[in-house]
């Protein structure tokens, strides 16, 4: 809910940053992305206004408002990119774990840094993982702009399995 509340307060700035709002609702994944864009095309058609407020015990109470405008802001952000999910198996180094915050690192074989949520049922096999190279399966979601092709990834992890295969250089690195 607070990460709706934010996208709503990104789209309702004055000259709305469609990066900001992109990389806000990716974490949410696709269907989301979907849900958003039908709301906010509602709003404009419809000429409506919603007024969301979160009230939790352990924060502040926020709200927003979703009218005309913010709503058409984005609207126009979400209709300028493309959001696909799919699911990948890398193999790497897990470093970085975090079963707090339920967020890992793990280094690919080709040296990229991979940060990713991870799952509540995977978060206490952590431990167990932690510095060994491991098959690693996220949930990736996928964002990219109709306007400049420029793609952005989030990472979900679900599932992880050691592997016991040896790093080896192939004829092309040797």
């Amino acid at each position: 809910m607070r990460t709706v509340l934010k996208v709503v307060s990104l789209a309702a700035e004055n000259n709305p940053s469609e990066d900001a709002i992109v990389e806000a609702v990716l974490p949410l994944g696709a269907r989301a992305f979907k849900h958003l864009n039908d709301l906010s095309a509602t709003v404009v058609d419809e000429d409506m206004s919603a007024q969301i407020a979160f009230v939790s015990p352990s924060a502040e109470p926020q709200s927003a408002t979703l009218n005309r405008p913010t709503a058409r802001a984005l609207s126009d952000a979400l209709a300028r990119n493309r959001m696909t999910e799919d699911q990948e198996v890398l193999t790497g180094h897990l470093g970085t774990v975090s079963d707090i915050r339920n967020r890992i690192e793990l280094q690919t074989d080709q040296a990229v840094i991979i940060q990713a949520r991870v799952i509540d049922e995977v978060v206490p096999l952590l431990a167990h993982f932690y510095t060994r190279r491991v098959a690693a399966t996220f949930d990736v979601t996928v964002v990219r702009s109709l306007v400049t092709g420029e793609e952005r990834r989030s990472y979900v992890l679900v599932g992880l399995a050691e592997t016991g295969e040896v790093q080896t250089l192939s004829q092309d690195e040797s």
